[in-house]
Formats: structure tokens, C-alpha cells, sequence
């Protein structure tokens, strides 16, 4: 050190304390990058648990909505008022944006699509009935079969979260017998039909 005036010593304290600076900055940043991404997944995998509570119950409304059809349709076989019945009965799904928002971009783009998507199927469907392309007893058959295509694919996007998300899709499925079987039994009639008239 006694080659080293107090000017080069005084530059060299600048110097390390200029980059103790930068460094001390940029790791502060990357950790609060890091933090921050830490609470995101940690947000997504929340919202993602309220997502999958929806649309598991949404399964099981749908098939309810379709055995209660079933039944009711058949019990008004043959009399005047099956004419004036309104059919199987789509539950409704609210996901609101800021849940799309916090999860997954391309499973909150089949969420946020699905609705319209249903929609469409049920305009199609009424307008071949009205257009006489569908008898009444066809046209309530498929209107049912695509109540029991959004529950499937309700279902379908509830494992894709719990799949993504690290969730365990074994458990907690009590009252679900025979929903995904149904379900998917209805999805492939109802896909069959649009594909076939759509």
C-alpha cells in the first residue's frame, strides 16, 4: 500500500463503492423480479383451486340439468304440453376477467370462449329446428346433447388446471358418478351433429 497516494486510494473506494451500488441495485431488482413472479404463480394456483370448484360443479349442474330433462321430457311423452316445454336447461358460467386474467393465457382463452362457443351451437340448433331440418323430439335430443358438451368440456379444462397447476385430481369427487361418463357420452353426439350440420 505505499505506492498508493491518498488521490488512487480515494478513487479505488469510489470505484468498489460504485459497483457495491450497481450490484446491490440489480440483485435488489432480480429479487423483487423473482419475488413478484413467486406471487404470481402463487395467485394463479389460488385462482386457479376457484376455477376448478367452478367448473366441476358446472359438470355436475349439466348432467343434473340433463337427467332432469330427461325425465321430465318423458314424463310429458304424448301430451299437449311437451310442445311448450323448454328443454334441457344450460347452467350458467361466470368467470370474471380478473380471474382469466391471473391464470394460464391459453386455458383462460378456452374459458373465456366457451360460452360463445355454446352459444352458437344452441343458434345453430334452433335455427335448423325452425328451418324444419330438426324434428322437436331431435332438436330437444341435441339441445341436451350440448348442455352435456359444455359440462365435458368444463371437465376437460379443470384437468388441464389441475395439471398445470400441480393439483391433485384424484380426490374429492364425491356425487360425480357417472358425470364424466355422461357427460362425454353427450359431448361426442353433440359434436357429431354440428360437424355434420354445422
Amino acid at each position: 500500500m505505499e505506492g498508493i497516494d491518498a488521490w488512487e486510494l480515494t478513487k479505488l473506494v469510489a470505484g468498489s463503492s460504485f459497483i457495491a451500488a450497481v450490484t446491490t441495485v440489480l440483485f435488489t431488482g432480480i429479487k423483487e423480479r423473482l419475488a413478484k413472479a413467486g406471487d404470481r404463480k402463487a395467485v394463479a394456483e389460488v385462482e386457479a383451486i376457484f376455477l376448478i370448484r367452478e367448473l366441476d360443479l358446472l359438470a355436475v349442474n349439466c348432467a343434473n340439468a340433463i337427467w332432469e330433462h330427461e325425465e321430465i321430457f318423458q314424463q310429458l311423452e304424448g301430451r299437449p304440453e311437451q310442445r311448450k316445454y323448454s328443454g334441457c336447461a344450460r347452467p350458467e358460467l361466470t368467470v370474471s376477467r380478473d380471474a382469466l386474467s391471473k391464470i394460464d393465457k391459453n386455458i383462460a382463452a378456452k374459458l373465456a370462449w366457451l360460452e360463445n362457443e355454446i352459444k352458437l351451437g344452441q343458434d345453430h340448433i334452433k335455427s335448423a329446428w325452425w328451418h324444419d331440418a330438426l324434428d322437436f323430439h331431435e332438436a330437444h335430443e341435441q339441445q341436451a346433447n350440448l348442455v352435456g358438451y359444455f359440462g365435458s368440456r368444463a371437465l376437460e379444462i379443470s384437468l388441464e388446471l389441475r395439471n398445470l397447476y400441480g393439483l391433485d385430481s384424484g380426490h374429492y369427487k364425491w356425487g360425480m358418478d357417472g358425470v364424466d361418463e355422461l357427460l362425454s357420452a353427450m359431448s361426442k353426439q353433440s359434436k357429431k351433429y354440428l360437424k355434420r350440420h354445422g
